[in-house]
């Protein structure tokens, strides 16, 4: 609303310029409440679990993409993962990220099946494993795929990293 009325102001002119100074402060106040609520999500994140992990996504690419530019931008995540690994770290935590070429929504978590006909198509948000038969929800389903790869680098790399030393 204060935009609004900013854009009606002469522009130079001392209305138009203290309405400058409101809008100002009304966008860093809202910046400063996104930045707080996703410190807070990232601390409560860190003090729950001792491992994290991520997919490797290419943020800059989804902001290119004009479906989904707005929403990745609007939520911060590339400020979240920053801010979840350093908190993380901090308390002696693992924030793991997997490879981009990791496909977790097209692997079956069950038999471990790529299904390939799913790569790039994001429409697709269920699907039937042709392998062995298991009904998957796409989120659901790239949760497990990342849970198993956070216990395969704990087991492959950190582990054998603590027995070191």
């Amino acid at each position: 609303k204060e935009q609004r009325v900013l854009s009606r102001r002469i522009k130079g002119s001392n209305r138009w310029e203290k309405q400058r100074l409101v809008v100002s402060r009304l966008t860093s106040k809202v910046a400063n409440q996104r930045k707080d609520w996703l410190h807070k999500k990232a601390f409560a994140l860190a003090n729950c679990y001792d491992m994290i992990v991520v997919e490797d996504i290419d943020l800059r690419a989804i902001g290119q993409n004009k479906y989904y530019a707005k929403n990745q931008q609007d939520n911060g995540f590339g400020n979240f993962r920053l801010y979840l690994k350093y908190k993380l770290e901090q308390r002696g935590k693992y924030f793991v990220k997997a490879p981009k070429d990791f496909a977790s929504t097209q692997l079956c978590s069950t038999c471990g099946y790529k299904n390939t006909s799913l790569k790039g198509n994001v429409d697709i948000r269920e699907w039937d494993c042709p392998s062995c038969g298991t009904h998957h929800d796409r989120d659901i389903n790239s949760a497990f795929n990342l849970k198993h790869y956070g216990e395969r680098y704990t087991r492959e790399v950190i582990l054998p990293q603590i027995v070191v030393a």
